[in-house]
């Protein structure tokens, strides 16, 4: 009988946050014009993993960018609350 070693929830949850965290600043602080395609595609990838999708006009996204604007100024310490945990 042979021991799987499965990485926790937290830790999953640690990687995801890092990941989206790294993608974001990439985007941020390089021309999009100095970012490979590959590395475009892995992003909208993970986007799409994560049924992230925005169009022009979409509700949706306006009332994302508002929360977003809205958690800029929280202390947050990595933590993620109980209430969203899974």
């Amino acid at each position: 009988m042979s021991k799987t070693n499965k990485a926790s929830l937290e830790l999953m949850e640690m990687l995801h946050g890092k990941l989206a965290k790294k993608y974001l600043d990439v985007l941020e602080n390089t021309p999009l014009e100095e970012l490979s395609p590959a590395y475009l595609t892995s992003i909208s990838k993970f986007l799409k993993d994560n049924h992230i999708e925005a169009g022009i006009g979409n509700a949706d996204m306006t009332d994302l960018e508002k929360a977003m604007r809205d958690m800029e100024n929280l202390p947050y310490d990595g933590e993620v609350p109980p209430e969203y945990k899974q």
